[in-house]
């Protein structure tokens, strides 16, 4: 719901403005959100909902747990509907731009349905064990959208193979030093428990 506030706010500025939700296959069947879709559309708000479609819902495979389709749900509120695979950076750039586009212009909103593979579980334990044997390891071998980044730009000669390399290097030295930092800084004491959380008037 968040979405149409911050899309109410663009449009009464008029200033440009885009807001810009995202939320799984799981949440789609949530009240709230085809609430913030009919909202969406009624107030023809520049918004536009990501839909990040990985086919499980926690440990339900959205197959079991979704009715009807993502493109029937637009479909049901007047909104155009737009998808992309999200392993592929090119096609995602493009229909995110479209997306925008339109709803920049005065249009109202718009639906985009991005599939992705889900590389780890839902929670930190999760044993995955609702997932195919191999789901996984072919999700890395055939999904890696920075690997299948790298093998677009350098064979149509982008980038040199040797300039990502050094991305990946200063990116891992940059978390790497994140991490030292988190390490080293101390624990949090109580009065940290409210800052910047609760201010006095």
């Amino acid at each position: 719901p968040l979405i149409c506030g911050a899309a109410l706010s663009h449009k009464t500025l008029r200033n440009g403005g885009v807001a810009v939700a995202f939320y799984g296959d799981g949440a789609s069947n949530e009240g709230s959100t085809l609430e913030s879709l009919n909202l969406a559309t009624v107030w023809k708000l520049p918004a536009v909902f990501v839909v990040e479609d990985n086919g499980y819902g926690e440990a339900t495979g959205a197959s079991y747990a979704c009715a009807g389709t993502q493109q029937a749900r637009a479909a049901a509120f007047g909104m155009p509907y737009m998808e992309c695979d999200g392993s592929d950076y090119f096609a995602v750039h493009q229909a995110a731009g479209e997306a925008i586009a339109h709803a920049r212009g005065g249009n109202g909103p718009v639906m985009l349905h991005v599939h992705l593979a889900r590389w780890y579980g839902h929670f930190e334990g999760d044993a995955m064990t609702y997932r195919a044997p191999d789901e996984v390891a072919e999700a890395r071998r055939d999904h890696d959208c920075l690997k299948l980044f790298r093998q677009r730009v350098t064979e149509a000669a982008l980038f040199e193979a040797s300039a990502l390399d050094e991305i990946d290097t200063a990116v891992a030295d940059e978390i790497e030093a994140a991490v030292r930092k988190a390490k080293s800084d101390p624990l949090p004491q109580s009065p940290d428990l409210l800052a910047d959380v609760y201010v006095r008037y």
